[in-house]
């Protein structure tokens, strides 16, 4: 499939359609100039500000249960030195993260994803924007992490700072209209990667459920299934599908509405998911984690590097003007 759109798009025919020029900045930015043929898109919807609001309230709730929780456990703000103090005993204790720390790395997320949002819409989405945006996606390469817990956090923020180094300096060299369509096709790998590792965990603790619910098992075992998966799995998908219309609809006024209400959707209900009561003595420190190998890491990279990359060469095949 990949091999048939390289072949297919003929470079000569694609217009050399320039950049929009950021009026704060005076910056080039990540958004087309229109076809001949088109009437020029609306820069800004209120549909943008009412997504950044709304991951921005969604953020706040997030935080507000957490130090709710630590209070009525009666323990401190979790710094990020005990964060990682945390996460490196229970990795090096044999034991994977367990949910409340997870909440925290969603919580994280949630408010950085917010920040990015609040400065695209100040700044504009470009080169200049990418500098705090791929901050974003360090967070969904630690949530990954998370979720497989192959090895200790401190070598999990290594590849973290390699990644953000390594993607930074790629975006920043490449020309326009390259540097746009990679920082959008190394995101969506992650993207790709997050809901069908969400879907593991979820499905993977469904059937661990069910077994230790079976009185044959242990008559007095109780049912542990670890609530709100379904929360995580669909916001990430959710999540897809707004940037898979960015992607593929480049400056559309649907792909754009599409990727804003994704926002919309997918944020809040991972605050909600955080902020949901989840209190349970018996699984209060079960793990959030997808038991899989490296095998199947390895396919499921493939896969998420292919789809990103079909999507990628199809936007960039829309490109042409009619």
């Amino acid at each position: 499939m990949i091999v048939y759109l390289v072949i297919i798009i003929d470079k000569s025919s694609l217009p050399e359609r320039g950049q929009e020029i950021s009026n704060l900045t005076n910056l080039p930015i990540w958004i087309n100039v229109p076809c001949p043929s088109l009437q020029p898109e609306v820069k800004r919807t209120w549909l943008e500000y009412v997504s950044a609001f709304f991951t921005g309230v969604a953020s706040l709730a997030c935080i507000q249960r957490i130090r709710k929780v630590n209070k009525k456990n009666r323990t401190n703000i979790p710094t990020w030195d005990t964060v990682v103090d945390a996460v490196n005993r229970s990795i090096t204790s044999s034991k994977p993260i367990d949910r409340s720390m997870f909440d925290i790395i969603i919580t994280v997320y949630v408010t950085i994803t917010f920040f990015a949002l609040a400065v695209g819409l100040v700044f504009s989405v470009g080169k200049l924007w990418a500098i705090f945006g791929i901050f974003h996606n360090v967070m969904e390469v630690f949530i990954v992490s998370a979720l497989l817990r192959m090895t200790r956090v401190n070598y999990v923020i290594l590849i973290t700072l390699i990644y953000s180094v390594v993607s930074t300096g790629a975006f920043s060299q490449l020309p326009w209209y390259w540097d746009a369509m990679f920082f959008k096709f190394q995101g969506l790998i992650l993207d790709f990667m997050i809901p069908v590792l969400f879907s593991i965990v979820a499905y993977q603790n469904h059937v661990q459920s069910d077994e230790e619910s079976q009185p044959l098992i242990d008559t007095n075992s109780t049912n542990s299934r670890l609530k709100g998966l379904g929360y995580l799995v669909f916001a990430a998908f959710v999540h897809l599908i707004g940037n898979i219309s960015d992607v593929v609809g480049n400056d559309s006024s649907i792909s754009i509405t599409v990727f804003n209400l994704s926002y919309f959707v997918a944020f809040p209900i991972y605050a909600y998911y955080v902020y949901k009561d989840k209190t349970d003595k018996d699984n209060s420190v079960k793990p959030i984690q997808a038991n899989i190998t490296v095998f199947d890491f390895v396919l499921l990279f493939l896969w998420g590097t292919t789809a990103s990359g079909i999507s990628t060469l199809i936007g960039i095949k829309e490109l042409r003007c009619t």
